[in-house]
């Protein structure tokens, strides 16, 4: 007789699997058979149904056999390689946390034996972080989800191994540009702007009492969205008030509260060392940059200081990103500050530059710089924090945003001006911007 054919089903096989009865095909009649053997035996055992069982990595022949009536044998073999299980021993990712939006390396992972397929990879929640086909993890929105290495063994099984991960979302600072100035942010301290839903003058009313004004490499700093209501001021700033919304000092330096000049590292007034301590109209500045003065619009979670208004850097930094080809000029001297949309202005006479007028230029219709174009409750411009040297207030002038796209000025006393505080948020504060346009913080 003759063995024509001798099979398994798979010739692969795991340490500990046993195999199907093996195919068979003989032409002629044997007087006995058949019977089988494995050429290693610490590999893989046979047993007299043919079916195999492995013992140890590695690969063994099976061979059957049949006798013919003259005494001879007929043969035939196949070739069984045994592997051991896949365990996974480490499986991990650089980082736990991935950002929204933003997609993590692929993971490091470790194992033993070898597998029949693998490894794939699986997200516990897709709606909060999805993975691809290499491990590498993309972020949807925040939440925690569980990521599912698997190998498959040639005995049907699996082996698997998990890694939590938590989708964040990542700094606000990290998502912005200029392009977000004026965005709304859902800064949890209350001012009574949207409240009083007041129109600005493009007819929008605030989505939220904050937005962005400006951000440097390390911090984004929040303006109220309009002038804030003086029954929201501190205490111990202002000298006077007027109506619902002016606020004004005093003439008399000491009727001025005095102030102290604190968290020089932010709000970005790297020239009012220059100008004299003496000056009425730096006393009156002070108190806007006293931080101390308005921590009660600090909320903790999300911010690290709040001043009065704008200082004058900080507003002619954020209007040059916008508007670089509107560049606004300025520096100091011992009377304050100057100002101008030409850079030759500067080396005039110190107290003859105390306005500079952006009305017939593109930025003056954005409301995050000029919330109104005439007066509005009594309110003419807001204060900016700074000092200016123009002489027709010898010492006593203070800048001004005013609702007829001029940068200018007025005396510490003039009762036509209100106030926009602003908010330096932590650097590590993070937030997503909802379906309304709002970012809200994190």
């Amino acid at each position: 007789m003759t063995v024509t054919a001798f099979s398994y089903s798979s010739t692969s096989i795991n340490v500990g699997q046993v195999t199907a009865v093996p195919t068979k095909i003989i032409t002629g009649t044997a007087k006995s058979g058949p019977t089988y053997s494995s050429s290693n035996t610490s590999v893989a055992t046979v047993d007299s149904s043919g079916k195999v069982t492995g013992k140890a990595a590695g690969t063994a022949t099976i061979t059957i056999s049949y006798t013919n009536y003259d005494g001879t044998t007929a043969t035939k073999t196949c070739s069984v390689t045994v592997y051991a299980k896949v365990t996974i021993t480490a499986f991990s990712y650089s980082s736990t946390n991935v950002d929204v939006g933003k997609t993590s390396a692929a993971p490091t992972k470790t194992i033993t034996g070898t597998a029949k397929s693998g490894p794939t990879y699986s997200s516990s929640n897709t709606n909060i972080a999805t993975v691809a086909s290499d491990g590498k993890v993309t972020g949807k929105v925040a939440g925690s989800v569980t990521i599912t290495i698997s190998y498959t063994n040639y005995d049907g099984t699996t082996a698997t191994k998990t890694c939590s991960i938590t989708i964040k979302n990542s700094t606000m600072i990290a998502q912005l540009s200029s392009n977000n100035y004026g965005d709304y942010v859902n800064y949890p301290v209350d001012l009574g702007i949207k409240s009083a839903g007041n129109a600005l003058e493009d007819g929008s009313v605030p989505k939220t009492d904050w937005r962005i004004f400006y951000k440097d490499s390390t911090n984004i700093y929040l303006i109220a969205a309009d002038f804030m209501p003086n029954s929201k001021n501190p205490s111990n700033v202002f000298v006077s008030t007027s109506g619902s919304y002016v606020s004004y000092w005093n003439s008399d330096s000491s009727k001025i509260p005095s102030a102290t000049l604190t968290n020089k590292t932010n709000f970005l007034f790297t020239k009012l060392s220059k100008v004299s301590s003496s000056n009425n109209n730096c006393k009156a500045v002070l108190t806007l940059l006293d931080t101390s003065k308005w921590s009660k619009f600090v909320n903790s979670t999300y911010a690290d200081a709040c001043i009065g208004g704008p200082t004058l850097e900080m507003w002619v930094a954020s209007w040059n990103q916008l508007y670089p080809s509107t560049m606004v000029y300025y520096d100091a001297a011992s009377t304050g500050y100057r100002y101008s949309t030409s850079s030759s202005d500067l080396t005039s006479s110190w107290d003859s530059v105390g306005y500079t007028s952006l009305k017939d230029k593109t930025g003056y219709s954005n409301t995050l710089y000029f919330t109104h174009k005439s007066s509005w409750n009594s309110c003419n411009a807001y204060w900016v924090s700074a000092p200016s040297a123009w002489s027709g207030y010898s010492g006593r002038a203070v800048c001004l945003a005013y609702y007829n796209g001029a940068l200018s000025s007025a005396s510490e006393d003039y009762n036509a001006y209100g106030v926009r505080p602003v908010v330096c948020l932590k650097s590590t504060v993070s937030a997503q911007k909802d379906a309304n346009g709002i970012w809200q913080l994190q």
